[in-house]
Parts: structure tokens; C-alpha cells; sequence
């Protein structure tokens, strides 16, 4: 852990993962497998706060840009991470996660941040552009919060798939960048999704996470096991870090 400012955080061992579990059994690369043996350290950061976090409106695929406070927060990211030798940043192809990863990358002038599209926000289909007011009363986005892995979002995503596409995107990154560390930004629920996976929680928990903008929570990979080092670090200026969702 050396290098890492979440050291000191704490572990939790969750035993054997799917990829453990199914290696026996798919025919992998000597290189895949080489990548896998080493350490990989993942970083999970939301993007900062925009003026849609503070209006509770959902956004969605718009392209909403982080307001002042969502910049000191990418900000105070990135100091953060400063001392972390990162080797690469991927983030969400949406405006907000681009603008926090382009801050984050000024500390680390040999990378240079990429788009991944596994990495985008929950497709939040009709409700996208509403306010949180205005969904109050239907039934679907009551469901979304209290029954996450049986909602369907409307004409949207439903969270089961999301947490798949997250843990498929992460393995892949574990077998192609073994032993690297990365850091990829993205938002509150699919970052929630992926932490739920690893944790091997229920899909129903998701919303006991917080995931505030701007946070890190981070991902260890050693050959035998997967490490939940730290959910929800908000790093630096806890006042820049008032609980949006």
C-alpha cells in the first residue's frame, strides 16, 4: 500500500470473487493470467457536484457542468490522488466526469484520460431532467429506492443490469491492466453498484452507500482475494462535501 493515501483504511476480505471462482474453468492467456497475479489498485471517484446535484434533478446523459464547488471538489481529488503513481484515468463519457477527470490528470501529466462508455450514468429513461419533487408520487422511482433489484427505470435502465455492466468493465480491467492502478471516474449509483458486487451485498443494499461527489473509494486485487479498502472518502475540505445526491 505504499504510495496510497487510503492505507490506513480499513479491509474487508470477501473471500472468493466470480473471477476466482470461474478460472478453473475458462481458458485464460499466459498474459492474462500474469496480469492477474499482481496487485491492482482501483480508485472509484464520483464527479464533483454540479447545480443539478444541489437542485435534486436527475441528469442523466445531459451534459450538466460541475459548478464551483464540484471544481474545488475534482480539486481536492486530485491532491489526493497526487501521490498515487497512477497509470491510467477512464472516465464516464458525460460532461461532469470528463471535467473531473481533466482535473484530476493535472496531477499526473503523463496520463491522459479516456471515455469508456461502461462507465456512463444509469440510463434514467423518462425520469431524466425531472426533479426529484416531481418523481416523488410515481410508483417506479418509489421502487427504484426500495426495491432496486426488481425496478425497472422507464424507458431506462433496471440496476441489476448496471451492476453487471460495472463488475464486466472492472474484471476486464483487472485482466488487461493487472497489477496497474487506475483510476476511474464515474457516478453515485454505479460506483454503489460496483462496491455492492465486491462486497458481495444484495442488490437491495445499494442505497445504504453514500457515495457523495467528489469521493474515493477504492478497490484492491491480489491473486487470491478482492479488498474493499475504503468507501466514500471525501478527501481534503469535508465542508466542500455536503451530502448531495
Amino acid at each position: 500500500m505504499r504510495g496510497d493515501p487510503m492505507g490506513a483504511a480499513y479491509h474487508v476480505f470477501i473471500g472468493q470473487t466470480s473471477w476466482e471462482k470461474s478460472a478453473s474453468h475458462s481458458p485464460a492467456s499466459a498474459l492474462q493470467m500474469a496480469c492477474m497475479s499482481a496487485e491492482t489498485h482501483i480508485y472509484l471517484v464520483r464527479h464533483g457536484q454540479t447545480d443539478w446535484n444541489v437542485a435534486r434533478k436527475v441528469m442523466g446523459k445531459l451534459a450538466i457542468p460541475l459548478n464551483e464547488t464540484g471544481q474545488a471538489q475534482a480539486e481536492a481529488a486530485k491532491v489526493f490522488l497526487a501521490g498515487v503513481p497512477v497509470d491510467h484515468i477512464f472516465h464516464s463519457p458525460h460532461l461532469r466526469t470528463r471535467q473531473t477527470a481533466q482535473i484530476i490528470a493535472q496531477a499526473h501529466p503523463h496520463v491522459l484520460p479516456e471515455a469508456h462508455h461502461p462507465l456512463c450514468e444509469v440510463d434514467y429513461g423518462l425520469w431524466e431532467g425531472k426533479s426529484f419533487a416531481e418523481l416523488s408520487e410515481e410508483a417506479a422511482f418509489k421502487a427504484y429506492f426500495d426495491d432496486p433489484d426488481r425496478c425497472e427505470i422507464p424507458g431506462g435502465d433496471c440496476m441489476a443490469d448496471v451492476k453487471t455492466r460495472m463488475a464486466a468493465f472492472i474484471e476486464g480491467l483487472r485482466a488487461s491492466h493487472g497489477g496497474k492502478r487506475l483510476v476511474l471516474v464515474s457516478h453515485s449509483d454505479t460506483i454503489k453498484a460496483a462496491l455492492i458486487h465486491y462486497l458481495a451485498l444484495p442488490l437491495s443494499a445499494i442505497h445504504r452507500l453514500a457515495i457523495d461527489n467528489g469521493s474515493v473509494s477504492m478497490l484492491l486485487f491480489t491473486q487470491t482475494a478482492v479488498r474493499v479498502v475504503a468507501v466514500n472518502r471525501t478527501p481534503g475540505m469535508p465542508a466542500l462535501f455536503a451530502r448531495s445526491l
